[in-house]
């Protein structure tokens, strides 16, 4: 009976201790940078706080303000083709500690807009063309065709891109959080942006 009860207390105290332990447990780099690219896609602007040094108008470029929308263009259809342009999906590939320092290489996954926007521009001229034999023809009749035309195509691509993206981190008070420079991320989910506005020019 007492080699019983030596036993129940045994196993009582480790199993405080493991819990002691879990609690003390930091999350690593990768965990920390999971969080971080999560919060970026729910937009949760607290959750990028909590896991890195990032500026929120960073993550601010990547979101639909309402001053964003153009009258007379669908707004659903305008918010689809924005989240197409500017979504993501990301696989971890590595992670490489060194002091207080890490970084994170992720496996980045974006729509590649290219083909969608030249079909998209294509289309358009040939709708403008034949609005334009319509005696109410107007230019902002053409601006809302060819924007309507290109929301959509941009909506609907299907072709995907693959790149690999490092993200650089370091350790306060032993806490890992994501660095505020970290430009290759930032240029890699803004570059459908980029590649658009010279698309159109």
């Amino acid at each position: 009976m007492k080699r019983f009860r030596w036993m129940a207390i045994i196993v009582a105290m480790l199993m405080v201790c493991a819990g002691c332990s879990e609690k003390e447990k930091q999350p690593t780099p990768t965990d920390v940078t999971k969080q971080f690219l999560t919060a970026i896609q729910k937009q949760d602007e607290t959750a990028l706080k909590t896991s890195s040094q990032w500026n929120l108008a960073s993550m601010k470029s990547l979101q639909m303000q309402d001053e964003d929308y153009i009258d007379g263009i669908d707004h659903e259809l305008q918010k689809a083709a924005h989240d197409t342009m500017y979504g993501f999906q990301f696989t971890i590939k590595k992670e490489t500690i060194k002091d207080k320092n890490a970084q994170v290489a992720i496996i980045l996954k974006t729509k590649d807009i290219r083909n969608a926007v030249k079909k998209g521009m294509k289309e358009a001229e040939k709708k403008v063309e034949k609005l334009s034999k319509d005696k109410n023809f107007s230019d902002q009749k053409a601006q809302q065709e060819i924007l309507t035309t290109l929301y959509t195509y941009i909506r609907d691509s299907k072709e995907e891109k693959e790149q690999t993206v490092t993200i650089s981190l370091q350790q306060n008070d032993g806490v890992w959080i994501v660095k505020k420079e970290n430009q290759e991320l930032e240029k890699a989910l803004l570059a459908n942006s980029e590649e658009l506005i010279q698309l159109i020019q």
